[in-house]
Order: structure tokens, then sequence, then C-alpha cells
């Protein structure tokens, strides 16, 4: 690992709760913060700690993926909720749960 990479980075895409001239107020998680993804390890991206980039769900693939949410834990991620908490998620979920969970109010039924 580079010591000047970081090893997080935002979840963002059209519903998600950060990304760039983004400001979502908690009342608009109508999902439920508990229930709806901020950051994610991203170990294996390789990003400069100053450099502004995110993992864009749309590209998003499985957690475990290289170009995507990573890390050096065996078997997940470490996910930041938008109600403070940490989760580690497995990589064996599904990826359509993780795409679920980057939404802020899409109805969507989160059991992970």
């Amino acid at each position: 690992m580079n010591r000047v990479n970081t090893c997080y980075a935002t979840i963002v895409g059209p519903k998600s709760v950060l990304g760039a001239d983004k400001c979502v107020p908690m009342r608009d998680i109508t999902d439920g913060t508990s229930n709806t993804l901020l950051i994610a390890e991203a170990c294996t991206l390789g990003i400069p700690w100053m450099k502004p980039q995110d993992i864009d769900v749309a590209s998003f693939t499985a957690v475990g993926d290289p170009g995507g949410a990573s890390s050096f834990h065996r078997g997940g991620v470490h996910m930041l909720m938008s109600d403070g908490s940490v989760h580690f998620i497995s990589n064996a979920i599904d990826p359509t749960i993780v795409k679920a969970m980057s939404t802020r109010d899409g109805g969507e039924q989160i059991n992970y």
C-alpha cells in the first residue's frame, strides 16, 4: 500500500447522499439513515489522499472488486452509513443490495 493513498471513497450516484455539488438534508434520506451508504473502503483503487475521486454506483460491480469497494481485510469491507454507524459488509453480498443501499429515497427493503 502506498502511504499517500486513501482507503476510503464516497459512494456517489443520482440518488446518493454525497457527491459533487450536492447537499442532502437528513430529512430527505427517507430510506433511513441506517440503511443508506456514505463511504466505503476502497483500498485497491490507489486514490491519492487529496484527489477527489469517488465510487460511482453506476459502475459498481461487487464488494471486494478491485475497481470499487475493496479492502485488505479478508471477506469484506467497512462501510459508513448515513447515521454514522460502520458495518463490515461481506464480499458475498448481492450487488443489487449495495446499489439499493446507495440510494437515499429508493424505497427498497434492505436486509444485510
